[in-house]
């Protein structure tokens, strides 16, 4: 499964660099009445100053 991520210019503009990003699954065990989202990927990378002079595209390919 493929997944894509898009900072656009106008998103993650923060006064700290980006160095981290995670993927979320929303609730794969059907946890009710309080959802439990987990972490199913992660990656760490040089810090990048994010700025609305340009877009980040995070892809992601998941196998089961």
């Amino acid at each position: 499964v493929l997944f894509r991520s898009l900072l656009g210019p106008n998103t993650a503009n923060l006064s700290s660099p980006l160095k981290e990003i995670g993927l979320f699954m929303n609730n794969p065990f059907g946890y009710s009445p309080t959802p439990a989202p987990i972490l199913v990927a992660y990656k760490t990378y040089s810090p990048v100053e994010k700025t609305d002079q340009f877009s980040l595209l995070f892809k992601w390919t998941i196998t089961f």
